[in-house]
């Protein structure tokens, strides 16, 4: 895996293969930054269910100020430290070893200008709800929230109820579903 954009565009990352996760397609990864590219310079980003780290990598790649991710299992965490030094951007990087619906719920704002999350793709319409509700009560007006998941697993209800305006952008069998305030 390599990062596809940027500054650090082609620096290789370490993804061994026995981690217990499904990293983002290139495909999807170049779609994600041809949206964001226009945006992202010198912003926030919050990577949630970081895995390697690749995507908020490459939003420091990009341009982007400051990236947290925040990952608990402790295989992907090792990579992701090793990632993140690989790529020589340590000071521009907070990591929080935790399951993202702690992060949220210790959370008193979330200050940042994009969020990406890729949960495991079994996750379930609760385990959504338990992540986007409080993403949407503690994310300023205009952050935008982009969450990948399997194409089969429809959100848009979820998230409109709860008060997200939706769009999405199909790959494969990965949707990209983009959220943004009311």
């Amino acid at each position: 895996m390599r990062v596809i954009s940027g500054k650090q565009r082609g620096k290789t990352l370490v993804s061994p293969e026995h981690l217990p996760l499904r990293p983002t397609s290139n495909k999807v990864r170049a779609a994600l930054f041809n949206i964001l590219r226009p945006q992202i310079q010198d912003i926030t980003f919050l990577d949630l269910f970081a895995g390697t780290g690749a995507i908020g990598i490459n939003a420091l790649s990009e341009g982007a100020s400051h990236v947290t991710f925040v990952e608990k299992n402790p295989a992907c965490l090792t990579v992701l430290f090793r990632n993140v030094k690989q790529v020589g951007m340590s000071d521009k990087v907070m990591i929080k070893k935790m399951a993202v619906e702690r992060f949220l719920q210790k959370a008193e704002g979330l200050y940042y200008s994009i969020v990406f999350m890729d949960p495991p793709y079994a996750y379930t319409i609760p385990q959504f709800l338990e992540v986007l509700y409080p993403l949407y009560k503690k994310t300023p007006a205009d952050c935008i929230i982009f969450v990948e998941h399997v194409r089969d697993l429809d959100i848009e209800q979820l998230c409109v109820q709860i008060g997200f305006q939706y769009t999405c952008r199909n790959y494969s069998n990965t949707r990209l579903s983009i959220l943004t305030k009311s």
